[in-house]
């Protein structure tokens, strides 16, 4: 691994938490937990499976799995969680919150594709990672509305 590759790396660790704490209510983390927990879930799973089957590469292995520590257990938790938390009331301003989220992820993407070694893409595009967060921000909603409603809340 290279220095530039490094700094990006460790940028991409603490600018996040940064973020988080600056912006986090403190007196919603319970609330919130269980969502880093679910995005942290989600996002592990989806890049061991998609390490498996070759549709993207890392260029670091953590272990014997195909996870990337950066996106998997910070940035991807930290996202849900403050979208949880920012949650807008209405469907359209929700629905240009998850299309602007899921862009700058994508376009994230491209940037490390192109400019580091630290991704690489043989059988997948920044397009498939467009319409995979969006699908995985609106189920992360609804699993938020689910465990915060009275309903889910006895289950």
């Amino acid at each position: 691994m290279e220095v530039n590759d490094l700094v990006i790396e460790t940028a991409l660790i603490i600018i996040p938490l940064a973020v988080f704490f600056l912006l986090v209510d403190r007196k919603r983390i319970k609330e919130l937990y269980p969502t880093g927990l679910w995005a942290a879930s989600f996002a592990m799973f989806t890049d061991h499976v998609g390490g498996e089957l070759v549709l993207w590469q890392y260029s670091t292995r953590l272990l014997i799995s195909h996870i990337y520590p950066p996106m998997d257990i910070i940035i991807m938790p930290v996202q849900s969680m403050l979208l949880v938390q920012f949650l807008p009331p209405t469907g359209l301003k929700r629905l240009l919150l998850v299309v602007a989220l899921s862009g700058i992820n994508a376009i994230s993407e491209l940037l490390l594709l192109y400019y580091t070694p630290i991704v690489t893409y043989p059988k997948w595009s920044a397009v498939s990672s467009f319409i995979v967060y969006i699908i995985f921000y609106f189920l992360t909603i609804k699993l938020y509305q689910w465990y915060t409603s009275s309903k889910g809340n006895g289950v």
